[in-house]
């Protein structure tokens, strides 16, 4: 046994693991930030509170080291922030209508959320603090997938239920059973969830990692996706597995058996559900593809932000801020990523985000062969996101990019040993 400062070795299997393990209390203050994650609520009213207790609850975990060791990156976010609050002084002066300062910073705090999550200590993000995450994620799946079921009327809709339709759910869709919400404010947030989880557990369906108790995970992520009526997401979600048999075909990789079973038994579900009306709405959308409505509005509202955009054109670099969703109204999402961040930001920080994301998602394919578990699931995450991103939230959402900054501090080597020795 290696009894250095920060990991020892297993020497039966060679696995790195932490020398200062999570205790009770450490384990349980993890449990109570992932549940600040993905259980505060994020209907719009809620959703500066969700903002405060993400930057404030990390400091719990806090570490000095971990700021040293993450410095870089905590710069960058700072320089992005800073850049943007500079922005925003600038277009007082230029935009004619009421500036509605919070909800400007609002967005800066959506910048600077990041920064706390890269200041927790690096134990949490060991094996314990991973089984932690697991351990999290089977729960909020089959309790969400208990929600599901209640909201397509498969159970009772009983007390739990109501408590949760009640505290989590927007007015204007509460009531719209065929766009179910899990513990989202949207069907289109809960399909964004999904997704992402259909992509962890299959990566590690992929690597051999507990795959039965993935599988069950998995088929119920997917009538949650379903039910959610989210397309952007199910297109996602067909996007990532195409992606992943490819390059598995291309790097001779035998996908898992497992995997492939559950692809076909969710293909099969799927086509059996929709055709016998199960998912009404859902039917609709498939049927009428781009002429329906919701298509239709995406249209005319991307328009009027087009129109503003070309009106102030000369804030194409910067961009137009949060101010630009007041002077088109009455609405206040763009349903497209690339065009919130395009908006917000301007053109030469949307373009920077991109090419970091390509390019690390191009080395991530050059070196596939040998890429560790945790950086093979981050390439098929930002994959999926991209894809989302075109007619969904997704990298604007913050719960996602929480999410994207955990699974940076998951990616170690004790977590991508116990993943490649745990099976």
């Amino acid at each position: 046994m290696n009894k250095g400062k920060f990991i020892y070795t297993n020497q039966k299997t060679g696995t790195l693991y932490p020398a200062k393990e999570l205790s009770v209390f450490q384990q349980i203050l993890f449990f109570i930030l992932l549940c600040c994650i993905f259980l505060i609520p994020t209907q719009e009213k809620n959703i500066r509170l969700y903002t405060v207790l993400n930057f404030l609850v990390p400091f719990l975990l806090y570490s000095h080291e971990s700021l040293l060791q993450n410095i870089k990156f905590v710069g960058w976010i700072l320089l992005w922030g800073g850049i943007f609050i500079v922005s925003t002084l600038f277009r007082i002066f230029i935009l004619p209508s009421s500036y509605d300062y919070i909800r400007e910073f609002t967005e800066l705090g959506r910048i600077f959320i990041l920064i706390p999550y890269l200041l927790i200590h690096k134990k949490y993000f060991g094996v314990q603090g991973f089984k932690v995450f697991l351990f999290f994620i089977v729960c909020y799946i089959f309790s969400d997938f208990y929600l599901t079921l209640c909201e397509t009327r498969v159970l009772p809709r009983g007390a739990f239920y109501q408590f949760v339709s009640q505290t989590y759910y927007l007015d204007a869709v509460k009531d719209r059973s065929y766009l179910a919400k899990g513990w989202s404010a949207l069907g289109g947030i809960h399909g964004l969830i999904m997704a992402f989880c259909i992509v962890f557990l299959t990566c590690l369906v992929n690597i051999r990692f507990k795959q039965y108790l993935c599988l069950l995970l998995l088929l119920m992520c997917f009538y949650s996706l379903l039910a959610s009526g989210s397309r952007s997401s199910m297109l996602a979600v067909g996007a990532f597995y195409i992606l992943l048999f490819i390059i598995s075909f291309i790097y001779g990789q035998r996908p898992s058996f497992i995997l492939i079973l559950v692809v076909m038994i969710a293909i099969l579900a799927a086509i059996a559900l929709v055709s016998s009306g199960y998912f009404a709405k859902l039917s609709v959308l498939i049927n009428e593809g781009l002429a329906t409505d919701s298509f239709e509005y995406r249209q005319k509202f991307w328009g009027i932000f087009l129109d503003i955009l070309f009106t102030y054109w000369y804030l194409f670099p910067i961009g137009w801020g949060k101010t630009i969703f007041f002077m088109s109204k009455d609405q206040f999402f763009t349903d497209n990523d690339y065009l919130t961040y395009l908006l917000v930001h301007g053109c030469i920080i949307t373009i920077i985000l991109l090419a970091i994301i390509l390019n690390y998602m191009l080395k991530c394919y050059r070196r596939y062969k040998i890429l560790p578990a945790m950086e093979t699931i981050r390439f098929y995450l930002l994959g999926a996101l991209l894809v989302v991103s075109v007619a969904n939230p997704g990298f604007s959402y913050p719960t996602i990019l929480i999410l994207l900054v955990m699974f940076f501090r998951f990616s170690n080597i004790s977590i991508n040993n116990y993943l490649a020795h745990r099976k």
